[in-house]
C-alpha cells in the first residue's frame, strides 16, 4: 500500500476520533445537536485540531527516525539498479559516444598543434 494513502487514512481516522471525543464530551454535558453545531466554531474545536496536528507531527518525526535508513538504502538500491540496467542496455552506445568524444579531443589537439607549428613557420 502507498504510504501516502496510509498517512491520509491515519489522519482522517485521527481527526474523526478527536471530533467524536469532542462530540461525546459535549453530549455528556447535556448539549443538543443544535448546540453542538453552534459550538463547532468554538475554541474546543481548535484544540482538537491542535491535538491532531501535534500527534501527526510527532508520529511523522518518529516514523522518519525509525525508517529513514531503510528508505535511503531502498533509494540507493533503486538508483544502482537503474544505472546497471541502463549500462547493460546502452553500454555499446555509451562506449561509442565516449570514443567519439576522445577522437574529437585528440583531433582538436592535433589541429591546434598543426596551427601552432604553421604560425611559427610564417
Amino acid at each position: 500500500m502507498d504510504s501516502r494513502n496510509e498517512s491520509n487514512d491515519f489522519t482522517i481516522t485521527l481527526i474523526n476520533n478527536s471530533l467524536k471525543e469532542l462530540y461525546e464530551e459535549w453530549k455528556s454535558e447535556g448539549l443538543s445537536d443544535d448546540e453542538i453545531l453552534l459550538r463547532v466554531t468554538d475554541t474546543k474545536l481548535e484544540n482538537a485540531i491542535d491535538k491532531v496536528t501535534d500527534e501527526i507531527s510527532s508520529d511523522c518525526v518518529e516514523w522518519l527516525s525509525n525508517n529513514m535508513y531503510d528508505q535511503l538504502i531502498d533509494d540507493r538500491a533503486y538508483s544502482t539498479e537503474f544505472i546497471a540496467r541502463n549500462e547493460r542496455l546502452w553500454n555499446r552506445g555509451f562506449l561509442a559516444s565516449e570514443a567519439m568524444y576522445m577522437i574529437t579531443i585528440e583531433s582538436a589537439r592535433a589541429y591546434s598543434n598543426i596551427i601552432a607549428e604553421s604560425s611559427k613557420n610564417v
